[in-house]
Formats: C-alpha cells, sequence, structure tokens
C-alpha cells in the first residue's frame, strides 16, 4: 500500500487538470433521490416505494474522494478523509460537520436497515430502504441530507469542472 501512496503522491504533484475533470464528473453521476417538489424519490420493488441508500451516500464518499487527491490525502475511511480534509482548511467547520453528520447519518440508516433484514426478516440484507418503515422526522433529515449533498455537488462542479459538464 505504502507503494502505490507513493506513486499517487509524487503522480499527483503534477498538473492533472483533466483528470480531476473526470473523477469531478464521475462524483456528480448519482443525484441525491429528490424530485422537483423536494419529495424522496422512489422506485417500486415488489409492492414497496424504497429508494437506494447506497446510492444516496455515493456522492458524499465521491466528492470527499475528489477533494482527497486533489490534497494527496491518502486517508482510507470517508470519514477519516473529511477530518484531514478539515485540518487542512480545505472544508470549514461548518462544511466539516454538515458532511460528516450527513454520511454517518445515511451510515446508520443502511446498517438499521440491513439488520433489520438479517433478524427480523430474515432475508438476505440489501441497500434498498422502504419510505414507509422511515418516520417524518427521519425522512425530513433526509431530504436536509440530500439538499446538503446537492449543494456539495454544484460546488465540485464548479470548482472542478469550470461548468465543462453544462
Amino acid at each position: 500500500m505504502n507503494e502505490l501512496q507513493d506513486f499517487l503522491d509524487e503522480e499527483l504533484k503534477n498538473p492533472m487538470e483533466k483528470f480531476f475533470v473526470f473523477i469531478a464528473k464521475n462524483a456528480l453521476q448519482y443525484n441525491p433521490p429528490l424530485t422537483f417538489f423536494n419529495n424522496i424519490r422512489t422506485q417500486t420493488l415488489g409492492k414497496s416505494e424504497v429508494f437506494d441508500i447506497k446510492n444516496a451516500m455515493t456522492p458524499v464518499v465521491d466528492l470527499v474522494r475528489v477533494y482527497a487527491l486533489q490534497n494527496r490525502i491518502f486517508k482510507l475511511n470517508t470519514g477519516e478523509r473529511l477530518k484531514a480534509l478539515q485540518e487542512k482548511g480545505v472544508f470549514s467547520e461548518t462544511q466539516f460537520h454538515e458532511l460528516m453528520q450527513s454520511y454517518y447519518y445515511l451510515m446508520s440508516l443502511r446498517l438499521k436497515n440491513q439488520a433489520s433484514q438479517v433478524i427480523h426478516e430474515k432475508i438476505k440484507p440489501n441497500n434498498y430502504i422502504e419510505l414507509k418503515n422511515l418516520t417524518r422526522i427521519e425522512q425530513v433529515t433526509l431530504k436536509e441530507i440530500f439538499k446538503t449533498i446537492e449543494n456539495f455537488q454544484a460546488g465540485i462542479k464548479m470548482r472542478f469542472t469550470n461548468n465543462l459538464l453544462g
């Protein structure tokens, strides 16, 4: 692993604008599941209305990875990357807390859902959360998190793609 980190560290010292445009584009690939009217976008799976919590988390993981690579931070964990970026001044204290709380809230919902699937439903765990199983407070919290993610995605689009992606 040290060899890979050393290689990346050396390579990232060179101008790599196109590389960052491509990884930023990747970070913009998944949109938070919000409708135009700020409802949680669902899909029908069997007889249930669900959303994919892993896809909802992906933009946070990806945008933190972009900033970490740009700043030559090679932590493997999203939370550790976030902390290192905040310490380096890339994210303000507020931005750090918004992203950290968003990421770990989504992760806790994902794990709670999967534990319930294994323990109570006796099914193989997946990343689909039924909207009807969430409290109103959880749904409102998710909507706020998804808005926060959209704001960070707008920032990464401006910062790295220079509006090249339209």
